[in-house]
């Protein structure tokens, strides 16, 4: 299986939200943001 990142488009508002939530996601479990590379699956 080959995966690759998409997008859709969203209002700013939601973007705002999504981004605090995620921020606040990552500052509870200690991790940082990092782009993730592609996996190929056979």
């Amino acid at each position: 299986m080959l995966v690759y990142p998409s997008g859709i488009d969203v209002s700013r508002s939601a973007l705002r939200l999504l981004s605090a939530r995620l921020r606040d996601h990552r500052r509870q479990r200690g991790t940082r943001w990092r782009r993730l590379t592609p996996v190929v699956r056979p």
